[in-house]
Parts: C-alpha cells; sequence; structure tokens
C-alpha cells in the first residue's frame, strides 16, 4: 500500500512564494501586475513546475511512466506566465491608488529594493551544490554567531504569520491535489472529504514544524548580505497596516490560484500515469 505525503511540495511553494522580488516596474495597465513584478513574483512562479517536478508528490515508489506524466503535467498546468495572470487579477484593485504608490515607492528604493533584491537573487540561484553549501554555511553562522538575526527572522516568521499561513495553505493545496485525484473515480476506496481532512489533519503537525524550519534557512540564505539595521526596517514594514494587508491579499490570491492548478493537476495526473494504487 502506497502512502499519501502532501507536505514537501506545498511548503516548498508556500516559502518560494514569500520571497519575492526585483527591481523594476513595468509598464502595465493593471496595477496588480506592476506591483507583482516589483515584488518579484515573475521570479518566483517561474520556479513552480520545477519544485513540483523534484518534490514529493503523495505516490512513492513510482515508475518513470508516473514520472514523465507529472513532469509533463507540472509544465503545462504550472506555467508561469498563466499563473502570474491569475494572481495579478486578483490583486488588482485590492488596494487604493495611494496605497498602490506608497508600496510602489517602497520596494523601489532604499530597504525595500534592497531586501527584494536579496530575496530575487536568492529566487533565480539554480538548486546546486554550490547554493545547498552556500546555506548549510548561512545557517551555520546565523545559529552559532548571529542571535540578533536569529530573532529577527522569528519576529518576522511571527508578523507574517508563515507557521500559520503556510499550514492553511498547505492543507488548501493537499485537499486540492487528493480531491483532484479522487474526482477520477480510480482512487481506490473512493475517499470521502471526511477521509481526506483526515489525512492531512494527522500531517498537521509535521508539516507546520516543517513549514517553520524552512522559513529559518531560507531567511538564513536570503538576507545573509542584509544589515541589521535594514532587517529591521523590513521587519517594520511587514508589522505595518499595509504591510499585513499586502501579504494578506497575496497570500489569498495564491491559494486561490494555486488550488484550482493543483485540483487540476491531481486529477490528470491520475488520468496520464494509470496510477491505480496509492
Amino acid at each position: 500500500m502506497r502512502s499519501l505525503h502532501r507536505s514537501g511540495l506545498f511548503q516548498c511553494i508556500f516559502v518560494a512564494c514569500v520571497c519575492l522580488a526585483q527591481q523594476s516596474i513595468a509598464a502595465d495597465t493593471n496595477r496588480g501586475a506592476d506591483m507583482l513584478r516589483l515584488l518579484g513574483f515573475d521570479v518566483a512562479v517561474g520556479s513552480y513546475a520545477d519544485q513540483v517536478k523534484i518534490s514529493p508528490t503523495g505516490v512513492e515508489g513510482q515508475d518513470s511512466g508516473f514520472d514523465a506524466a507529472r513532469n509533463a503535467l507540472a509544465d503545462q498546468i504550472f506555467q508561469a506566465d498563466k499563473l502570474f495572470a491569475d494572481v495579478a487579477d486578483r490583486v488588482d484593485g485590492a488596494f487604493d491608488a495611494a496605497d498602490y504608490d506608497t508600496l510602489e515607492a517602497y520596494f523601489s528604493q532604499g530597504v525595500g529594493l534592497r531586501v527584494t533584491e536579496a530575496e530575487k537573487y536568492a529566487q533565480s540561484q539554480p538548486n546546486d551544490e554550490a547554493k545547498e553549501g552556500a546555506r548549510l554555511i548561512a545557517i551555520e553562522e546565523l545559529l552559532e554567531n548571529d542571535p540578533e538575526r536569529l530573532d529577527q527572522i522569528s519576529q518576522m516568521i511571527i508578523s507574517m504569520d508563515l507557521v500559520g499561513s503556510g499550514t492553511s495553505m498547505a492543507m488548501n493545496l493537499g485537499y486540492a491535489m487528493i480531491s483532484g485525484m479522487a474526482s477520477t473515480g480510480q482512487l481506490p476506496g473512493d475517499p470521502s472529504d471526511d477521509r481526506i481532512l483526515g489525512i492531512l489533519n494527522s500531517q498537521r503537525g509535521q508539516i507546520e514544524s516543517q513549514i517553520f524550519d524552512r522559513s529559518v534557512e531560507s531567511a538564513a540564505y536570503t538576507y545573509k548580505d542584509i544589515s541589521h539595521r535594514d532587517m529591521q526596517d523590513y521587519i517594520e514594514f511587514l508589522e505595518s497596516d499595509l504591510g499585513q494587508k499586502l501579504y494578506n491579499v497575496l497570500n489569498r490570491a495564491l491559494v486561490d490560484v494555486l488550488t484550482t492548478a493543483t485540483r487540476k493537476f491531481g486529477h490528470d495526473l491520475m488520468i496520464r500515469s494509470g496510477v491505480r494504487e496509492l
């Protein structure tokens, strides 16, 4: 009997979503799209398909046919341009003109620009041995020699509610994946909503712990060259009313878009791969 393990894929997606960066505003009539480009969401969204390919999908011991189906579907369903446009449509109009002006001013200069440039660089680096080595060095330095930065990262995790919102996103996407698979009629036992939710709830503690650990690791690497003063300025922005609203809006938009895409991914994966036992 194969078991369901959904957390890895969705944690990777979540952490990728909250590390957004770019330094220029594109000319566009959609101010939501302008802001997303400024934050670097166009960079982050480009990694979604690759994250799906390398992350656990919930089926252990899959064969090469399953891998091929998963990879082809990841490229098809998690297309960067489409995901970007769908999220931008939901973000556009969520802020008034004054808020857009304030956000664009913050992230196009000074601390906001320096922070998002660091995020963009971290997002754009390939997941190779060099990056893994640099990430491990950054974490070791943080834990052993930089308690102030560790405190700042903890503040950031709290101010952005990374564990709470990340767990909710993982649960939503996990439900979408399994229900999409179940909708084909090929999932053994024809699991009910209650059973699907039970599977996910049994993993909640593990998901929360792994999201916290991934958030600390990601921040240690991403912000390693950001000064403590700049980091504190960024945290103060995150804790402001506008900063809280920004990430609440982004998180809601991402959940909506990724839930739809993930449900289709789960459905089509069952059909194409011919998997009969989970």
